[in-house]
Formats: structure tokens, C-alpha cells, sequence
């Protein structure tokens, strides 16, 4: 991830469609595991920026949605990294999104029921 992150911003126009849905599919399959790996969340976290800033553009809104939510599942982790590794993650989406008004609806939604069903 690390070293995709250097190399991002290089992809070819032509390709970044195909790279950014195969990675948003991957990240989605990752965190959505029963038990993420934590220092796998925090490198995707630090390196989601480089990533998403050339790449996320090219995701249609149901994908980064999916993204996001996919993200936001693991708030009720009761590690306390893999919370902050994915409430970076989600910020960095919302970053980079084209629109990211679209998608705060339905983050604010999630942690309202996130939030309901934690026990601080």
C-alpha cells in the first residue's frame, strides 16, 4: 500500500477507473473481515490521502458509499486503533470526494446508530 501511494498520482487517466475499483473492492473486503488487522488499518489510513486524491474521483457514488460504510462498521471495534484507523480512512474519503455532501447523510446516519449501540 505503501509504495501504491508513492505511485498513485502517475497512474494513466485511462487506467484509474479500473485501479481505483479494484482497490475500493479490496478495501471493502479487508475491513469488512471479522478481525482487521490493526497495523494493516493504520498504514491504509496514513496512505489513504496519496491514494484517494488522484484515484477517488473516479468511483461512482454507491462505491464510495460502500467504502465509507465499510469504514464506518468497524467503529464499534473495541480497539482503540482500528477506530482511529478508520475514522482517518473515512476522513480522507470525504477529503478527496468530488461531492462529499452526498455522502454526509448517510455517515451522519451511521454513527447515530453506531453510536446507539455502543457501550462507552
Amino acid at each position: 500500500l505503501t509504495a501504491f501511494a508513492q505511485v498513485a498520482r502517475f497512474v494513466r487517466p485511462a487506467k484509474c477507473r479500473k485501479y481505483a475499483t479494484s482497490l475500493a473492492q479490496q478495501l471493502v473486503d479487508y475491513t469488512t473481515q471479522p478481525s482487521p488487522d490493526e497495523p494493516l488499518l493504520d498504514t491504509m489510513s496514513q496512505v489513504l490521502d496519496k491514494i484517494a486524491a488522484p484515484l477517488l474521483g473516479y468511483l461512482e457514488h454507491s462505491e464510495v458509499a460502500e467504502l465509507v460504510t465499510a469504514f464506518l462498521s468497524n467503529l464499534s471495534n473495541p480497539s482503540g486503533a482500528v477506530r482511529r484507523a478508520v475514522c482517518k480512512s473515512t476522513a480522507s474519503v470525504l477529503r478527496h470526494y468530488h461531492s462529499p455532501k452526498a455522502l454526509f447523510s448517510s455517515v451522519i446516519e451511521i454513527l447515530g446508530v453506531t453510536s446507539e449501540r455502543a457501550v462507552w
